[in-house]
């Protein structure tokens, strides 16, 4: 049952870690657009947005399966 317990912690951990590296882009890509003026975050910071998503989703996915 310990073992199992520590499963369950390190996924909620991994997942509470990756959940606030998406939350940190977000507000580094509103951040952007108020210092720019922008009305939309620039491509460069969608993509980084994006390719962030992934690799959180799939970090999530290989922890989960």
């Amino acid at each position: 049952m310990d073992a199992l317990f520590e499963d369950a912690l390190h996924v909620m951990l991994d997942f509470i870690y990756l959940f606030v590296q998406c939350l940190i882009n977000f507000a580094m890509a509103l951040a952007e657009m108020k210092e720019q003026k922008l009305d939309a975050p620039s491509y460069s910071m969608i993509l980084v947005n994006l390719f962030q998503l992934l690799y959180v989703v799939d970090g999530l996915w290989n922890e989960v399966h």
